[in-house]
């Protein structure tokens, strides 16, 4: 079984903002390579995560 190319973009982003605080969201997502020969990258779904 050949190894699974497997690409972790993580995130960032200022959720919301007020006058005396900010709410910061962090996180990421997995990302393999697709099935097609054209190997197109596709997120993993959270069922795959523990392949992955």
């Amino acid at each position: 079984m050949a190894a699974l190319e497997v690409h972790f973009e993580p995130f960032l982003q200022l959720a919301d903002l007020g006058a005396e605080e900010a709410l910061i969201a962090w996180g990421g997502f997995y990302f393999r390579r697709g099935d097609s020969p054209y190997g197109e990258w596709r997120i993993v779904d959270d069922e795959e995560l523990r392949r992955v």
